[in-house]
């Protein structure tokens, strides 16, 4: 009689809500969609790094505003793809990876046009690695959440790239 009750309450009592709520978050991420994760969170740490440093080190008036836009978007984003990431079970970076360390300290060393060039060669490079990689998360990703995402964020990115291509031409960087 206690087995019929208890199997009775089993049967009678809701699925835990969060698996119901999202299932997804009970699946776990593919290779693919984990290195997504880690590698769009690190660069975003990274551009926000290297825009803050571009207020403060820039010559030009555009590398700074420019620096000021990749705070600004890339703050936005990070929040947004640190909060899916949670509620996915992933676990981003809390800094930006060792590439993007060594060249901000490349960075701190310069001044003037100097570092307005070496800048906005460095957000040509990220830019263009970011569009790559948010293209191949929005076409192959198999999370649903991560590919929107991806979605959502890559005309920002493109426009982003295209942006430090023609100030790269007024500071005279070729790409």
């Amino acid at each position: 009689m206690r087995n019929a009750a208890l199997a009775l309450f089993l049967l009678a009592t809701p699925l835990p809500l969060v698996m119901v709520a999202n299932p997804a978050a009970a699946d776990d991420l593919t290779a693919q969609d984990n290195m997504f994760v880690t590698e769009a969170s690190g660069s975003g740490l990274a551009e926000v790094e290297l825009g803050q440093l571009a207020q403060r080190q820039a010559a030009s008036s555009e590398v700074k505003q420019f620096g000021q836009q990749m705070v600004q978007d890339h703050g936005q984003a990070n929040q947004k793809l640190m909060a899916l990431a949670k509620e996915l079970g992933a676990t981003p970076p809390e800094k930006p990876g060792e590439k993007a360390e060594a060249t901000k300290r490349e960075l701190e060393g310069m001044t003037g046009e100097k570092f307005d060039q070496g800048y906005i060669r460095a957000m040509i490079k990220d830019h263009d690695q970011a569009v790559a990689l948010f293209q191949r998360e929005a076409q192959e990703g198999q999370s649903e959440q991560l590919r929107k995402f991806a979605e959502a964020i890559l005309p920002t990115l493109q426009e982003h790239l295209q942006m430090a291509r023609s100030i790269g031409r007024q500071v005279g960087v070729k790409g």
